[in-house]
């Protein structure tokens, strides 16, 4: 009967892992964030509007931790490839971030971390700011 409980518990293990891994490569691509826009992948949302999303990252950082994500990508992958036309989202993305403070009563002191390419550790290719409180922050971050 242990071994059954063992054999069991192995199971459940691989499959977290499996149904992470293809979390992850969705990501990666951009396309699990297109999912939790149009609401094919649960999230839990913490903001939204006609352009913006904000919902609660799966793998939080700090003890509060929301993505704030643009509905539209508009080639906007990341930010070191933002043009003059994105002028306008990228700021509703930082109002944005404030509103969320807001909402998860971190407004006194909360960072909004953008990672920009693979050097920064950017793993999702569809701009999103990390907003991180709840504890205090440390600096240098990293």
């Amino acid at each position: 009967m242990e071994e059954r409980g063992s054999i069991l518990l192995l199971a459940t293990k691989m499959l977290k892992l499996f149904t992470y891994c293809i979390s992850f490569c969705f990501l990666f691509l951009g396309l699990g964030f297109d999912k939790i826009i149009s609401k094919e992948i649960p999230s839990t949302i913490v903001y939204e509007d006609d352009k913006v999303l904000a919902f609660k990252d799966i793998n939080p950082q700090a003890p509060v931790h929301v993505l704030v994500i643009p509905k539209f990508r508009d080639g906007l992958t990341q930010l070191g490839k933002a043009e003059q036309r994105h002028g306008e989202i990228l700021g509703q993305l930082l109002y944005a971030a404030r509103i969320v403070a807001e909402k998860e009563g971190i407004l006194d002191g909360f960072r909004v971390v953008i990672n920009n390419g693979s050097s920064a550790c950017q793993s999702v290719y569809h701009l999103h700011l990390h907003i991180l409180g709840g504890r205090r922050m440390q600096w240098p971050p990293g």
